[in-house]
């Protein structure tokens, strides 16, 4: 009897707790979508509830990343995705199933069209029929991404998905938001596309939002779904037509928008709570000239504390997300394990900020990113033309054996100036795009001039490539402050890097590295076996560091280049066996990379760490072969590709004349080998190759072309200097 009881009591407690394990999430999260949101728009008068959702939650931007191209559908999908996504389409088509529509000149439902494309019946109350187009582009994408990921992992917690609202633009449907919330089926459970739109001719295609309707229509789904998302549709609409309509009629029409909006979000705000996360994001930017280019996010409910600034793994800057970090964060909200999922992004946080000091912090943060985002290109660009216009003379003297090729030299030099001048400019607290441009041109004459009192090429060689890699190693130890502003270095608006060193500053660290060092062997050769693995050590783990640079690339160009310089002191020949030590040195640049990396901080080298040693080598090959498209691609089209190629013709020709001189004979070996491996193994080597190769370039104008005898007596000089 005891038994039967005990076994009673067992089977009932195994009965209860599987049915927990597979209970409904009891929290949810509510997604309102205001496209072009901006920062600047937010009011107390405007929008006093947005105002009031900013002190009850946390505030952040995010910006407007994709795979492809920065459109709308894009946006969206990226969104839904967890991770930088494209499709081939500029319309969503999805419906109700029950909808009807005209479809090659007959009458049709959403159900009809998706039985169509897929060949089952649909599983849910609206549908999404153009996902196997998205499909197939994933797969061509040579990208780590699935569509409807997101709605994929609301499922897996037995939860459901609804879509409120559209953004159709008249006849023509367009239901953006079914991509956040859908699943890998095109599949939502529930909602309505058709609800809450009444006619009102001062609006764009005649139509706008009844928020008050689509209020009632979420207090109908509230209770059947986890994942809400509400399209307000007016502020969609308002862009799609914006190049038709006067700047005037525009500000008036997203004033009113976006006060409707407002309405909307007070309704919302009481159902705010630990149990349910409210999130107010724009997947676009606003098109009013004076408008971001980054947009607000809004969140409040759950974890997130009061008056804090939002950030996350992926960019670790205060007040700044990828758009991509959403879905991850809404799935952690519902209570699932992000890292379960193939998700780019990384989970939101909040830094939780002094009462009434975190938008005051927003506003200067952006106006930091946003600063140098926009000046960038009137400096790069010219200052990439002028080098490319010089290599072409370099290259045409080179070629014709020229003997005014050293007058070159004080614009080469000066020219090489600038990206170390460009780290300094954010000290001086420029406020306006002049006042870059003013301290650039300043610091970078007085620089030169102060080189130029240094008669001995060889000694303002080894100035300058001493003060870029004393500059770059410090800057990266304090958390990278300078580089994160440096209009040469990466730009965290556009979202390919948000921290450590880039691929710019990579290339410049390394090749000024390599430069000091050959300028050190010929000043004092002793010791240099020691020295060379002493700044290649310490360069190699700043870089495959995750607090410090995070650049993997980085991480295996340095290794190659510390290890053929080791080789390259000895007075051995390279052979088989010491290329294989080379090898061997990329692998322990790639050994150290993994080390520093798995586990605790989520990088894209631990994740690539994590594949690896997960065995999922058919992802590892993804991503080495985008990297290789990708720099194929820059080699061919960019200005970075068409200075790389200069550099490297008038190398070859130098080489091919019968270099006598072994300095530069030694600096030109090393520095080709490492803008090779950079080249090889980062998804933008091309720029880091040209880069690196600028200090094999400009010794060779003022070294070789005057017949500076720069090396030490026959007696000092190492074995490995000479010409074999």
């Amino acid at each position: 009897m005891r038994r039967s009881l005990m076994l009673i009591v067992f089977l009932l407690f195994s009965w209860a707790l599987s049915g927990t394990a597979g209970a409904t999430p009891d929290k949810k999260v509510v997604v309102v979508i205001i496209d072009g949101l901006w920062q600047g728009g937010i009011t107390p008068e405007l929008a006093p509830n947005l105002t009031r959702l900013q002190a009850l939650g946390a505030v952040g931007v995010m910006n407007h990343n994709s795979l492809g191209a920065k459109t709308e559908v894009n946006a969206y999908l990226t969104i839904g995705a967890g991770s930088k996504a494209s499709a081939p389409f500029t319309r969503v088509r999805a419906f109700e199933i029950d909808e009807a529509f005209g479809e090659d000149l007959q009458q049709a439902t959403g159900r009809d069209l998706y039985v169509r494309h897929f060949g089952v019946e649909p599983q849910g109350a609206l549908v999404v029929p153009q996902m196997p187009q998205m499909k197939r582009a994933a797969e061509q994408a040579n990208y780590r991404l699935q569509p409807g990921l997101l709605g994929d992992a609301v499922h897996d917690l037995d939860g459901r998905t609804a879509v409120l609202g559209n953004s159709d633009q008249g006849r023509n449907p367009h239901r953006p938001a079914a991509l956040i919330a859908m699943d890998g089926t095109g599949i939502v459970d529930s909602g309505s596309f058709r609800t809450a739109q009444v006619q009102d001719e001062t609006r764009p295609y005649g139509v706008r939002t009844d928020m008050q309707a689509l209020y009632q229509e979420f207090l109908k789904v509230q209770k059947q779904a986890e994942l809400i998302v509400l399209d307000i549709g007016d502020t969609s609409r308002l862009h799609a037509v914006k190049d038709v309509i006067t700047t005037e009629q525009m500000e008036r029409a997203y004033q009113a928008a976006l006060q409707d909006a407002d309405r909307l979000i007070g309704d919302l705000l009481p159902h705010v709570g630990a149990d349910l996360m409210l999130a107010v994001i724009s997947p676009l930017k606003n098109q009013l000239p004076d408008a971001a280019t980054l947009s607000p996010v809004l969140i409040a409910g759950g974890d997130i504390a009061p008056g804090s600034l939002l950030t996350s793994g992926t960019t670790k800057r205060a007040g700044l997300i990828a758009n991509y970090d959403l879905a991850p964060t809404f799935v952690q909200m519902l209570g699932g394990d992000p890292l379960e999922y193939h998700f780019l992004g990384q989970p939101i946080t909040a830094i939780e900020m002094a009462p009434g000091e975190a938008m005051a912090q927003l506003d200067q943060i952006v106006a930091d990113m946003l600063l140098p985002s926009g000046v960038r290109s009137l400096l790069i660009k010219p200052w990439l033309n002028v080098w490319i216009g010089v290599a072409g003379v370099i290259l045409l003297g080179t070629i014709f054996r020229q003997t005014w090729l050293h007058l070159l030299t004080p614009l080469a030099e000066l020219l090489l100036l600038f990206p170390l001048v460009w780290l300094y400019v954010p000290l001086f607290n420029p406020a306006t795009r002049q006042d870059i441009m003013l301290y650039s041109v300043v610091l970078a004459l007085t620089a030169w001039g102060g080189m130029r009192l240094i008669a001995q090429p060889l000694l303002r060689c080894g100035l300058l490539a001493s003060l870029v890699v004393l500059t770059l190693l410090g800057d990266m130890l304090l958390g990278a402050p300078l580089m994160k502003e440096s209009v040469f270095s990466y730009d965290p608006v556009v979202g390919a890097r948000y921290y450590g060193i880039g691929n710019e500053y990579m290339g410049l660290l390394l090749g000024a590295a390599l430069l000091l060092l050959n300028v050190l062997l010929a000043v004092r050769p002793r010791h240099m076996k020691l020295y060379t693995l002493l700044l290649f050590f310490a360069i190699v783990w700043l870089f495959a560091a995750p607090s410090f640079g995070t650049n993997a690339g980085g991480a295996i160009a340095a290794a190659v280049g510390g290890v053929y310089t080791f080789l390259q002191l000895s007075p051995v020949k390279m052979t088989l066996r010491r290329w294989l030590w080379l090898a061997c040195g990329a692998l322990s640049g790639v050994g150290l990379l993994f080390a520093l990396n798995l586990g605790g901080e989520q990088t894209h080298i631990g994740r690539a760490a994590e594949l690896l040693i997960g065995g999922h080598y058919g992802e590892v090959l993804q991503i080495a072969v985008r990297k290789m498209e990708l720099n194929l691609h820059l080699l061919r089209v960019s200005a970075w590709g068409k200075l790389l190629i200069l550099f490297s013709a008038i190398l070859l020709v130098w080489r091919m004349r019968g270099a006598k001189t072994p300095f530069l004979l030694h600096n030109f070996k090393t520095q080709i080998v490492t803008a090779g491996a950079a080249f090889l193994v980062n998804d933008s080597g091309v720029v880091a190759a040209a880069i690196i190769l600028l200090f094999a370039v400009v010794p060779l104008l003022s070294i070789r072309e005057q017949n500076l005898d720069i090396l030490p007596t026959e007696q000092q000089a190492p074995q490995e200097w000479t010409t074999r």
